[in-house]
């Protein structure tokens, strides 16, 4: 797919691209579902991928055999932690790649058993792929397992390092205030926060049936949306596709965004309560401007 790339100016440690995130309860098994995810993306795009990187260490690998086993092989021990996985095809993590994904595979926090606790996955492809690629990625992931919420869309991708992230602010902040269809993706940061609701919309949005019962059911959301509004069905909710394909909203070329808008609108009772999205803003972005963020498709929001 043609996109002009000079559209975003300079880029340094962040990097644009189709992008996809999910969320998913424990209880619904997200080993099971998330793991298939990983494996199609790390044999799919091999070619592309260059490093990996397991939990918070330093230890970067190159990507191979050994690393391809990895989450498969730590997933199957007795004694389970919480684990992290990455891979890019960075040459260094201080640098974003339109080629990385991100899980993270939760376990229950026996310091805070009254939290609700989300597994995560993103992952993230070139922004002159066809746009069907990660549709179709994303039908395939939220049909194999039951997520809470997630989306698709072009995005900001940012580095795994998180100095490196911190002072991505301006920069991302910049791009996300020109082009307002760019979603965010930290899988691992959401799926710490945004475990009430949905985070937002975009090109794709997944809704698990226990959010969809908040605003009627899935078969009186459905009716709600116009004829250009597609509606896929899943074992446990729907995946809501606003328009053939996914937008940029680029202010300066006034891009089209109304079907982004009419999502926005019959999914807003069921946003989540999140209070900051990394990478916006001063890193860990405050209360009131993660909120213009989040509300910019809505009648009437200001964004930027």
């Amino acid at each position: 797919m043609h996109m002009d790339m000079d559209r975003f100016g300079r880029l340094d440690a962040i990097q644009v691209g189709l992008v996809a995130s999910l969320f998913m309860e424990l209880g619904r098994d997200p080993d099971r579902a998330m793991l298939p995810v990983l494996e199609e993306y790390l044999d799919r795009y091999r070619p592309q991928v260059r490093n990996f990187l397991e939990g918070d260490t330093a230890d970067v690998r190159v990507f191979g055999d050994r690393e391809r086993a990895y989450t498969r092989r730590r997933l199957s021990r007795k004694r389970r932690e919480t684990i992290y996985v990455h891979a890019t095809g960075s040459p260094d993590l201080r640098h974003a790649s339109c080629w990385q994904i991100d899980a993270k595979f939760e376990i229950e926090r026996s310091f805070a058993p009254q939290r609700r606790h989300l597994s995560g996955i993103g992952w993230s492809i070139a922004p002159t792929s066809d746009p069907d690629d990660i549709r179709d990625q994303f039908l395939r992931a939220t049909r194999g397992g039951r997520y809470l919420h997630g989306t698709a869309g072009y995005g900001i991708v940012l580095p795994i390092d998180v100095g490196a992230m911190q002072r991505c602010g301006v920069q991302s902040t910049a791009l996300a205030s020109r082009f307002a269809g760019f979603e965010m993706l930290d899988a691992l940061w959401v799926s710490q926060d945004a475990t009430d609701g949905i985070k937002c919309v975009n090109w794709l949005t997944a809704v698990d049936d226990e959010l969809l019962d908040r605003i009627g059911g899935r078969d009186a959301v459905r009716g709600r949306f116009s004829a250009a509004i597609v509606c896929h069905d899943l074992p446990h909710g729907l995946v809501v596709q606003a328009g053939k394909n996914p937008v940029l909203g680029d202010v300066n070329r006034v891009d089209e965004l109304s079907h982004y808008r009419e999502v926005a609108a019959q999914l807003r009772p069921i946003y989540a309560k999140v209070t900051g999205v990394r990478g916006l803003n001063d890193y860990d972005c405050d209360r009131d401007y993660t909120s213009a963020w989040r509300n910019r498709f809505f009648e009437g929001a200001r964004w930027p």
